[in-house]
């Protein structure tokens, strides 16, 4: 999706993908800073008019998820602190709002969690298939959520977690590693991935939804 322009950039109603998201966490007064993990070779993300924001850095990613991860708690600004917590972020969810801010805030005033992430229940029924597609059994879902982001830790946890599993495919996969206690707190279909064209009609209707309430 997207062609020649990847799809982080692509006008989403009014403005880009990214920037949806970006504009989110700059509205929280809490948020001391942002920084944005770019392709080595990209050439879009400095004529956003975010990008000359003060509160924006940005820095190279890596091969995997986890390393530009990796590369961005780098790249965090010097007055972070380990104690701080972080809130990880994919480039392609623009439809996050200032009220999932507030659900992953609340959830991490509690000192029994070591970090939170946003979520949704499975609500299909789950199966587990073969490698080649023959079903085996229906799963249980009643234990089961869909991982979105943000995935919130504290910095340094989330640093030494990383470094020590680097095989994982979110955050909160390394944290759990880790042992960590992680809470996941409601999400919104809003707050998809997008990867497909159909994704990509529903959430500019809901947006615009959104923006006309």
């Amino acid at each position: 999706m997207g062609g020649e322009l990847p799809k982080q950039y692509l006008p989403l109603l009014n403005k880009p993908v990214l920037q949806w998201s970006v504009d989110v966490f700059l509205a929280d007064e809490q948020c001391h800073g942002i920084v944005v993990a770019l392709a080595a070779s990209d050439q879009h993300f400095a004529q956003l008019p975010v990008a000359a924001h003060p509160k924006v850095h940005t820095c190279v990613g890596g091969a995997s998820r986890r390393d530009s991860v990796r590369n961005a708690l780098q790249a965090c600004p010097a007055a972070a602190t380990a104690l701080d917590w972080v809130w990880v972020h994919d480039a392609a969810r623009p439809g996050i709002d200032r009220a999932l801010l507030n659900r992953l805030k609340a959830a991490l005033t509690d000192p029994q969690i070591d970090g939170a992430i946003a979520a949704v229940a499975a609500a299909d029924t789950m199966k587990a298939v073969t490698s080649d597609g023959r079903i085996q059994r229906t799963v249980d879902r009643s234990s089961l959520i869909r991982a979105q982001t943000p995935q919130a830790f504290r910095l340094g946890a989330l640093r030494d977690a990383l470094d020590r599993y680097p095989d994982v495919t979110d955050e909160a996969s390394a944290m759990e590693q880790a042992g960590a206690r992680i809470r996941w707190v409601e999400g919104a279909w809003r707050n998809l991935k997008l990867t497909t064209a159909d994704e990509w009609l529903a959430l500019t209707a809901a947006l615009r939804e959104k923006d006309a309430s």
